[in-house]
């Protein structure tokens, strides 16, 4: 059987949906001034797709690689040997703000929120509600402001170790 990747970028979109929900512990939109709209949590490439200015904050799951152990090369499948693969997920925080320069501090308190919600959501949910061995955050970048005309966007980007054993 082939390693699934659409199954475990969507196993972490699932932990960060589930997850943005006021019975959510932790709740990923915990103090944002404005709430993350659960749709707009997506597996999908922020490069392609555009944000209006009605659909921010949002949060994009993309895959950016992977490695296979090579001991675990072998046929796959039932009673054979099985696979261990480490993935490397980018996370992307987009939140934006209306105004001027002057909004570019609170934007970055924002940012800095939005951060500390995924890092404290994936440590909670280190297996990926079981479909992960372990996931854990391995860099954050803080990218931006970027002025949009009338206001400003920022982007957390967090970078996820995951690792999996498959047939």
């Amino acid at each position: 059987m082939a390693f699934d990747y659409s199954e475990k970028i969507d196993g972490i979109v699932d932990v960060l949906r589930g997850h943005n929900t006021i019975t959510g512990s932790p709740f990923l939109s915990s103090s944002l001034t404005t709430l993350i709209p659960k749709h707009m949590v997506l597996n999908d490439d922020p490069e392609s797709r555009g944000l209006r200015n009605d659909e921010y904050p949002a949060v994009f799951v993309r895959l950016l690689n992977s490695s296979e152990e090579f001991s675990g090369i072998g046929q796959t499948g039932l009673n054979r040997a099985r696979k261990q693969k480490t993935a490397i997920f980018e996370i992307l925080g987009f939140y934006r703000r209306e105004g001027t320069e002057q909004t570019n501090e609170a934007l970055m308190r924002e940012c800095y929120q939005m951060a500390e919600n995924l890092e404290a959501v994936l440590r909670t949910e280190y297996t990926a509600s079981g479909t992960a061995l372990w996931i854990q955050p391995k860099t954050t970048d803080f990218l931006g402001p970027f002025n949009n005309g009338t206001s400003w966007v920022k982007v957390v980007q967090m970078q996820i170790e995951a690792m999996y054993h498959f047939k």
